[in-house]
């Protein structure tokens, strides 16, 4: 891994310790930018996979199992449907969405 896709993680990493948000979408972004679109979400899934599955171990006692359940099954759902779709993006639209997804929810 290049060092500034490495610093690029460390640094979103610590934004997202610091807002909470939007350190994912930044590093999305970088690695977009700085690679081919399906190496980046690769790239990021593992980033984000690696992330989130610490946070997991460290927290474990915190986790609502019942909870978790329902959402391992929607996102196997989704998982199912995209790889039954196999949609690739343009990157023009890719970071157009990352820019609009912060104002999704609202």
């Amino acid at each position: 891994m290049s060092p500034l896709l490495l610093s690029a993680s460390f640094l979103t990493s610590i934004l997202s310790g610091i807002f909470v948000m939007a350190g994912g979408l930044l590093l999305m972004g970088i690695y977009s930018a700085c690679l081919p679109l399906p190496q980046a979400m690769m790239l990021h899934g593992s980033t984000q996979l690696l992330s989130n599955g610490m946070r997991g171990l460290l927290l474990w006692r915190s986790i609502h199992f019942r909870i978790l359940m329902g959402y391992v099954l929607g996102a196997l759902l989704a998982f199912g449907l995209f790889l039954l779709l196999q949609i690739a993006l343009p990157v023009r639209l890719v970071f157009l969405i990352l820019g609009l997804l912060p104002f999704l929810g609202r």
